[in-house]
């Protein structure tokens, strides 16, 4: 009804509000509330008939303002009805029509009946619940006179003159009926029928509803169907929890967040469900909500906020738009946040009518009307008092300062009654959250996991939530340097796992309600304020907080169910013979740091008597004790199952045998491979970028020439090139595995020459020793090449140089052109430099130099001179031309005449045309600037963590670090035969159950007596045997344990010493 903001739709939206909170109000009162109600909801057409009166269409067209902002007229100033409008007053109709129906008598009183019958749900499930955790502790502490019963029979077999115990039941040993698929699906629909029966409001009668009804596969799909229904009723609140949370990702508002805060510090908390108030509480919140954003929509309409207002406004309750700033989708995210809260108050009314229909608890305003029918109105006689120093009886007189006195005395006691209910429900409230009924649950896991995930999404997410120019966690990891706000999440992260270790392990009830409600809060105050600070992007920060959200709520259970009553010692260890616990608890116990680190803070934080190296022992035999119990379920559970002999099935040697060796040989072949040329990923490693530099020792360059791309180049190209140079095919240039560029530089280099007086000095002077033979000076000549890829020990740029010894004829000519300024004149440079530049994945280097001087070119130097456009004086600067690669230029063409044509097309008469031995004979004209012809190797360019690597180091690494673990894996078997082949782990496990349960008890004396007889007993395999039983009866055979007493050995070591 907001779709033109007025203070009549604003009410209606109220009205309609309130009667979606109290319809149940409604039904039982409805003599005396919905006549007005229907009144009210009249008035709308009588509205639109009077604002289209001609006195009252001039009297609302001069006060446009207020009329607009009361009745939200449209552009002709009337009060239309709208499409809302006629389904509002036909739905009023219908109720009408139903109350005033003969029919609504018996629907009333079934109404009566029906609060009578939540009444009686309602005891009987408190009277369940107090039963069901009496049951838990009783069971518990039967559990625990169990174990204490098992450590006194081991006691008593070690002091019994035999020395031995009876051996253990035999696993049975007879084959399994076989069951068909129908029967199997029909078990897993039962099992997973009754697994969600437990978590619904009348846990035992549906499981004996899904037992009863459970005969065939159709039935037992119905009946899943049912209870699936009745879990979704259960979990409800979790429909209030979503609504809230996706109202908060779409605003992020601060009120919106707020409600969500509310959610899972108070409601959420309770044990075992929260009181009508604290829904009712957050209905008055959301209601509220709405209503400020009406008022703040209304007066908006007239009074455009200004730049400061508006930014409060959408920060914290709802966005607007500020005076002169363009609509950026303001009005669609205010009606989705309009939506949202709608959606959230029908989860809010939605959930409390289930829990009134399940009996969670009773309706307390038909309670509160009960109560007064039944109760006797109060006397209605004169007030009297009583005057301590005379006992006599005075009327009090009902003047008007009394009358004042008695209202200022109820309002005081209205006030008080008001604060003390308001302390009571405080009071009530802590004290809910800090009690444990029964024997509590284990949640620990889930919470935990889901901070492990937030440090994932932290470090992967971190460039996208932080905005700005912010780089990834990749490159932050290549520049060995991490953003400080990223590290410190991380630490704060882990610090959290740690103090909530703390907490579970030492029970601290307190603690963990008063953390809960500062990471409640930090969370949302981090957030709200991330949100508006600007990120690049929205996806990984929503991200996160889902996950922070998921955490608080697991760890939110964890308060309302209350810490476990006896830990357990690993939280996938519970059930071995489930596949999925067993590869949790493999990858818990390989994760590196991750047990040994949990295993120092419990040490460290429980009231133990046992000394770390003791309390090691008991957590390895655990580790012990837990694999054999897997292999016990894996066994009992194999079909066919194994009997004395029998040959071990095939699957079992593919599963165990051939994968394995097969994992063993991709280990060792797969880097092989990785780094050959079959790789898919291997591609040419091309140049992008080149520079070309010459200076003299010890002087700045003189000639820099640089160019982005190469030349294209003809398919036959690098054909061409070995038929005139032959000893260039040692290289291969002609495989399609190796690539050719041709980089042809300007012939005038990018710089003027810049030279002071005194290098030109020192420069003339030892050009004067050369000539004389006196010195030797020499041109470096250095280039300069940005490459697509690279290999693990190599940069993308790479910077190679190498030098031309300066001869006399040649120092002379120079000296000339720098004295004489014979610029007219070049200088001739032989044999100057190898255009071949070999690019390979490690290194970039020249064509290697011999003695001869193979595929090197001559070249020439000429000093120029001209006027700068820009600076307005004349300037220096070199210019260089080399011999071509054919005797025309660099790349043949037909048209163009080249001698060596017929030699390159068809591979004939080439021998006249070896430039290894001569360089080709060409016109001056046909000299070309200096030029590179890269001859570039593939390279990997798959995976980038890999190529951090190369072949050596990832065999040295994780190869053989691989190695040795599957070594360790696959030997020393014999060593732990004594605990790893147990025939029935259970006494052991007994008996470490009870050094825990003596720990949590505080029973230290217990616990340390204990822990030395489970020493004493792994001490002796003798007794082991005895206690865990044979192994041949694990497979039906009989065999008697004949084991030396152990009160005759301390005998016989005695006489060997003497």
């Amino acid at each position: 009804m907001l779709l033109t903001p007025s203070i009549v739709n604003a009410l209606l939206t109220l009205g309609g509000i309130l009667l979606v909170s109290y319809v149940e109000y409604l039904h039982l009162h409805f003599y005396s509330l919905w006549r007005p109600i229907a009144t009210l909801f009249l008035l709308l057409p009588v509205l639109s008939v009077v604002s289209h009166l001609p006195w009252m269409h001039h009297l609302f067209s001069k006060s446009e303002a207020w009329a607009s902002t009361i009745l939200g007229f449209d552009d002709n100033y009337y009060f239309s009805l709208e499409g809302e409008h006629v389904v509002v007053l036909f739905l009023v109709f219908l109720q009408t029509k139903l109350y005033n129906s003969f029919i609504y008598g018996n629907i009333l009183q079934n109404l009566y009946f029906e609060v009578i019958e939540r009444q009686r749900r309602f005891n009987e499930r408190q009277l369940r619940l107090k039963k069901e955790n009496e049951a838990a502790l009783q069971a518990a502490r039967d559990y625990e006179k169990v174990l204490h019963a098992r450590i006194a029979q081991l006691r008593e077999g070690r002091t019994s003159p035999t020395g031995a115990s009876p051996p253990p039941s035999s696993p049975p040993t007879t084959a399994r009926r076989k069951e068909s698929a129908g029967d199997v699906v029909r078990a897993a629909v039962q099992e997973c029928a009754l697994l969600l029966a437990s978590h619904t409001y009348e846990p035992v009668v549906l499981k004996a509803h899904v037992l009863q009804h459970s005969s065939d596969l159709s039935s037992s799909l119905r009946t899943l169907g049912f209870v699936f229904k009745k879990f979704l009723e259960h979990h409800t609140v979790t429909l209030v929890v979503l609504s809230a949370l996706l109202n908060a990702l779409l605003t992020g508002c601060a009120y919106e967040l707020g409600a969500l805060l509310y959610i899972l510090a108070v409601p959420l908390a309770y044990n075992p469900y929260a009181p009508r108030a604290t829904y009712q509480f957050l209905l008055l919140y959301i209601t509220t909500g709405i209503l400020l954003k009406t008022v703040v929509q209304l007066v908006l309409v007239e009074h455009p906020p200004s730049e400061l207002a508006s930014m409060i406004l959408s920060r914290l309750l709802v966005r607007v738009s500020s005076v002169g700033e363009e609509d950026g989708g303001e009005e669609r995210e205010t009606k989705f946040s309009f939506g949202m809260d709608y959606i959230t108050f029908i989860a809010v009314v939605f959930h409390q009518f289930i829990c009134v229909s399940n009996g969670v608890y009773n309706n307390d305003d038909v309670d509160r009307q009960l109560r007064e029918e039944t109760e006797p109105l109060p006397p209605n006689d004169e007030l009297e008092m009583v005057d301590n120093s005379e006992d006599d009886v005075v009327s009090v007189e009902d003047d008007e300062s009394d009358l004042s006195v008695r209202i200022a005395a109820e309002e005081a006691k209205a006030y008080l009654h008001c604060t003390t209910r308001f302390a009571k429900s405080v009071s009530d409230y802590w004290s809910n959250l800090i009690s444990v009924c029964g024997v509590g649950e284990e949640v620990y896991v889930w919470y935990t996991l889901l901070n492990m995930i937030s440090i994932v999404v932290v470090v992967v997410g971190y460039g996208n939530m932080a905005g700005g120019h912010s780089v990834t966690i990749q490159e932050n990891v290549e520049n060995n340097l991490l953003p400080a706000k990223m590290v410190l999440m991380v630490t704060v992260a882990v610090a959290l796992l740690v103090v909530e270790r703390a907490l579970y392990v030492r029970r601290l009830q307190s603690a963990k309600v008063i953390l809960n409600i500062v990471v409640y809060v930090a969370y949302c105050t981090v957030y709200w304020v991330w949100r508006y600070g600007a990120p690049s992007s929205l996806v990984f920060g929503n991200i996160l907080f889902l996950v922070k959200v998921a955490e608080v709520y697991f760890s939110v259970l964890q308060v309302r169910k209350g810490f476990p009553l006896h830990r357990r010692p690993d939280p996938f260890s519970t059930r071995p013979q489930v596949k999925f616990l067993t590869w949790c608890y493999s990858l818990f116990r390989a994760i590196p740091f991750l047990w040994e680190c949990r295993t120092l803070l419990d040490w460290s934080l429980e009231h133990t008597s046992l000394e770390l190296n003791e309390y090691l022992k008991v957590e390895d035999v655990y580790d012990h004790v837990y694999r054999r119990r897997v292999d016990v379920c894996a066994g009992a559970s194999r079909q066919p199952p194994r009997t004395l002999g029998s040959p071990v099935q095939p699957s079992s040697k593919w599963s165990a045998g051939v994968t394995r060796a097969g994992l063993i040989l991709l280990a060792l072949l797969a880097p092989l491979w990785y780094y050959s040329s079959l790789n898919p990923s291997v591609s040419s490693n091309e140049v992008r970028q080149a520079k070309f530099s010459l200076s003299f020792d010890g002087f700045s360059p003189f000639f820099t020439a640089s160019l982005d791309h190469t030349m294209p180049l003809p398919e036959s190209w690098p054909t061409w090139i070995v038929r005139t140079r032959p000893s260039l095919t040692s290289y291969g240039i002609e495989q399609k595995e190796k690539k050719v560029q041709l980089a042809q530089f300007s012939t005038c280099g990018s710089d003027v020459w810049r030279i002071s007086p005194d290098l030109f000095n020192e420069m003339q002077r030892k050009l004067e020793l050369v000539v004389n033979e006196s010195a030797t000076v020499s041109i470096v000549q250095e280039i300069e090449v940005v490459r697509t890829a690279s290999a693990a020990s190599s940069s993308l740029t790479q910077l190679t140089s190498t030098q031309w010894p300066v001869t006399a004829s040649t120092a002379a000519d120079l000296l000339n052109l720098l004295v004489n300024h014979t610029f007219h004149r070049p200088v001739e440079l032989l044999w100057f430099y190898t255009p071949f530049v070999l690019n390979r994945p490690s290194s970039v280097g020249f064509y290697p130099r011999s003695s001869d001087p193979l595929n090197y070119v001559n070249c020439s130097l000429q000093l120029r001179q001209a006027r700068d456009p820009l600076l307005g004086q004349r300037v220096l600067y070199w210019c260089s031309t080399c011999d071509p690669l054919f005797t025309r230029g660099n790349i043949p063409r037909e048209k163009d005449n080249y001698a060596e044509w017929s030699c390159l097309t068809s591979g004939i008469g080439c021998k006249a045309f070896n430039y290894d031995e001569s360089a080709p004979v060409y016109n001056t004209t046909d000299a070309t600037p200096m030029y590179l012809v890269f001859l570039s190797d593939n390279v990997v360019v798959g995976l980038s963590f890999l190529n951090k690597f190369g072949l050596v180091a990832l065999y040295t690494t994780f190869v053989l670090a691989f190695g040795r673990l599957l070594r360790s894996m696959m030997t020393g078997k014999a060593q732990q035969v004594v605990l790893s082949d147990m025939t029935d782990p259970i006494p052991l496990l007994q008996v470490i159950q009870c050094i825990q349960t003596a720990r949590e008890a505080g029973e230290l004396v217990v616990e340390h007596r204990v822990y030395l007889d489970l020493i004493d007993l792994l001490r002796s395999p003798e007794r082991l045997l005895t206690v865990t039983g044979l192994k041949s009866n694990s497979y039906g055979e009989t065999t008697e344990v004949a084991v030396e007493a152990t009160a005759e050995r301390p005998q016989t070591d005695q006489a060997n010493r003497e």
